[in-house]
């Protein structure tokens, strides 16, 4: 299960994820399809939608990825990472 946010994630596996807009009227404009590599710290930035895909940060922008990826392919990051 996927923690409420604000959450950090380390992945352990490289995910797919839709990058999302720059603005939030922009938000759920997709703007292409990215790998986020292994090793990646991802913050949770949403909740999970009924689609199955949660909003996340990574590298200052806004990501979509379904959230049984992260769950099977990330751990929670300790506080303070």
């Amino acid at each position: 299960m996927v923690a409420p946010h604000p959450a950090m994630y380390l992945l352990e596996a490289p995910v797919s994820a839709v990058k999302l807009g720059e603005t939030m009227s922009s938000r759920r404009e997709s703007c292409g399809i990215t790998t986020i590599p292994a090793g990646s710290a991802i913050q949770v930035d949403g909740h999970c939608t009924f689609t199955g895909l949660i909003d996340v940060l990574w590298d200052g922008k806004a990501y979509a990825l379904f959230s049984v990826d992260l769950e099977s392919r990330a751990t929670m990051a300790a506080s303070g990472e």
